[in-house]
């Protein structure tokens, strides 16, 4: 291999390399213990599959719930890094009526193996997305961009909260960075175009949205295409979406329809029950108008700082493992009126200027229209469907924010070495 195409692998291993070591590091977050409990899934899975099959009188009803309520890579991948590692899933789950020590107790809260093990089992993934980044910002503008949108992606705040834990987000994250990419590269293989939308889902449903950027790609992309064709390759895409969906989710191999509808259901209801929860205890943090949570959203994404928690449950708890965690200046960079004004300024410039030369040329610029349809649809479906408070849910913009911050700040790189070599 060139020496000059194997360093920019050793940086983003490197860079990898110092995100690890911090992993331990992050205060714990209860919705973990539920993570590395159903993650027991995986042996399940090889043992007694049919015990994953949807059913009106399932043996476990509360595992049955969490199936259909979640979005399985989490648990599949710490399912698949505790194998590896020889370690044991959770027992039994945590249980958010009890105090902290009764969860303890009862054997909810990981040990620090099993809680560093499930971790790194979707941590890992952070390299992978750096790899995305820096692809999708040479194809766009070289380079520089390419490494901006790393750095960027490397102090972010948030990223090195949400994606350090044995949650959603760090699958989440690294499927919507090759989201970017693929739009990016105008991939026009159906397969290729589904395979990080079909995972973005399957990481969070949050990011159902982006299926409709990359139907609309597998339509646009191949050029100079009948459109019998390109009608084609948008059905073989919708199709290998909705069967790796389908291969995901064992809950629905005996009975899909019956599993969906159950599904919609569940969710449902969990999302009135949390709504009304919050609404009882704190009332004011509901946002309830679009307005409210259009404000909302930008405050958690370039204000506010790292959220810990989502509700006040275990925040004394947890209070010596945050101080210790935000000791690190790392760890809250740029978390404050002045730098949050800062970074959305820029991230906004570099949108418009976007939407300007996409308005300009749609058809020489169809990867940026596309792109800017992608960063648009999540944004407007908080605004639309998420009146909850809880930060991580905007993890899905971070790589749109900052593949925008990256471009502007790119354009300004060469404006500055332009004029000094002038």
């Amino acid at each position: 291999m060139n020496v000059k195409k194997l360093w920019p692998i050793l940086i983003l291993l490197g860079i990898t390399v110092i995100y690890l070591l911090g992993t331990s590091a992050v205060p714990f977050h209860p919705d973990e213990a539920t993570q590395i409990y159903m993650s027991a899934d995986w042996e399940t899975l090889f043992h007694h599959p049919g015990d994953l099959f949807y059913s009106l009188t399932p043996a476990d009803p509360v595992r049955q719930n969490y199936r259909l309520l979640d979005a399985p890579l989490t648990r599949w991948l710490i399912g698949a890094g505790r194998s590896l590692a020889g370690v044991a899933a959770l027992p039994v789950d945590w249980d958010w009526s009890k105090p902290w020590q009764q969860n303890e107790q009862a054997g909810a809260l990981p040990g620090n193996t099993l809680l560093l093990v499930s971790r790194l089992s979707v941590a890992w993934l952070f390299g992978i997305s750096l790899w995305f980044i820096y692809r999708a910002g040479c194809i766009l503008k070289g380079p520089w961009m390419g490494w901006t949108g790393v750095a960027l992606a490397a102090l972010n705040a948030l990223v090195l909260m949400h994606t350090r834990r044995a949650m959603a987000e760090s699958a989440l994250f690294c499927a919507v960075c090759w989201v970017i990419y693929v739009l990016a590269k105008k991939e026009t293989h159906p397969i290729l175009l589904a395979l990080p939308a079909a995972l973005a889902v399957n990481a969070k449903q949050t990011a159902a949205g982006l299926v409709l950027v990359v139907l609309l790609a597998a339509w646009i992309y191949p050029q100079g295409l009948a459109w019998p064709k390109r009608l084609r390759n948008t059905c073989l895409c919708a199709i290998f979406i909705l069967l790796a969906t389908y291969l995901l989710n064992p809950v629905a191999w005996k009975a899909p329809l019956s599993a969906a509808r159950a599904a919609v259901e569940v969710r449902s209801e969990l999302a009135t029950r949390q709504i009304e929860t919050l609404a009882a205890v704190s009332p004011e943090r509901v946002m309830r108008t679009p307005v409210q949570r259009a404000t909302g959203w930008l405050g958690y994404l370039f204000f506010t700082p790292p959220a810990t928690a989502d509700v006040a449950n275990y925040v004394t708890d947890t209070q010596t493992a945050e101080a210790n965690y935000f000791s690190n200046p790392l760890n809250n960079l740029l978390r404050s009126v002045a730098g949050g004004m800062v970074l959305l300024a820029i991230s906004l410039a570099g949108f418009l200027l976007a939407g300007f030369r996409t308005l300009r040329n749609i058809r020489e610029q169809p990867s940026l229209g596309l792109l800017l349809a992608a960063t648009l649809i999540p944004f407007f479906s908080l605004i639309l469907f998420i009146p909850l408070p809880f930060q991580r849910y905007g993890i899905i913009l971070v790589p749109f924010v900052n593949l925008w911050m990256a471009a502007i700040l790119t354009e300004l790189i060469r404006i500055f070495i332009k004029n000094r070599e002038a």
